[in-house]
């Protein structure tokens, strides 16, 4: 257990980063399952996805016991809530409230990345990992903050897929985190394909804040690991 342990924290912004993209590529087809044939299974595998996500991050960022609670005290009741919605899908404030804890869990972990990032003195592997974590659940943290607003303003977001302007509020099998996942990775790489249109001005002005953090943290992160790299080089 020791042994593991070590292995853990030896590669946890590694693992922190796989768990991340791993969520990217399995949310999607997860979602797919949550039809009507199979709609509690899309959900458990949803829940048991973000859950082993979450885990991951509390382990890879808490550095101290006090942080540690803090997260835990976020965590546990957005846990306990997203498994209660296997049971009780369509309770909509239940959902917001979860989405706000996970967001707010999700921003605690990104501070405790970009304090390492930015206070880090040598540019290693690890450094670069916990950079791409950052920005990866900055993506996952606007999905949250989307999925609330289109939880409290249905209709916030345009799917012009079917040519007749199908709503995300309307789907009520899990596709909603899927799709809004979508939407924030394509704003966030500042991709704009248009296929998903924000229509609300709250959505609008989340999509325009996205869109902007991820390009100043690019911006900024290359700026630093090249002035580390520079101060490195000239030590040595």
């Amino acid at each position: 257990m020791q042994a593991l342990i070590r292995l853990f924290r030896e590669y946890q912004f590694t693992i922190l980063l796989l768990s991340l993209l791993l969520n990217i590529l399995l949310i999607p087809a997860i979602s797919s399952l949550s039809s009507e044939q199979f709609p509690s299974i899309g959900r458990v595998a949803l829940s048991a996805s973000i859950t082993l996500l979450m885990f991951v991050a509390i382990f890879a960022t808490s550095t101290s016991r006090l942080k540690k609670s803090i997260a835990l005290l976020l965590m546990l009741p957005a846990l306990v809530l997203m498994w209660a919605r296997i049971g009780i899908p369509h309770d909509n404030w239940q959902y917001i409230l979860q989405q706000l804890l996970l967001a707010t869990f999700l921003s605690l972990v990104t501070i405790s990345l970009i304090k390492y990032v930015f206070t880090c003195k040598k540019v290693t592997f690890d450094l670069i990992n916990a950079a791409l974590c950052a920005y990866l659940i900055i993506g996952f943290l606007w999905v949250s903050l989307y999925c609330v607003v289109e939880s409290i303003y249905p209709g916030s977001f345009l799917l012009p897929d079917d040519g007749l302007g199908a709503f995300i509020g309307q789907d009520q099998h899990g596709n909603l985190f899927s799709r809004q996942l979508y939407f924030s990775f394509v704003t966030l790489l500042t991709l704009g394909y248009g296929d998903v249109v924000p229509v609300h001005s709250v959505a609008r002005l989340l999509a325009i804040t996205e869109a902007f953090i991820g390009q100043v943290f690019l911006v900024v992160l290359v700026a630093r690991l090249v002035g580390v790299h520079v101060a490195q080089s000239l030590e040595n």
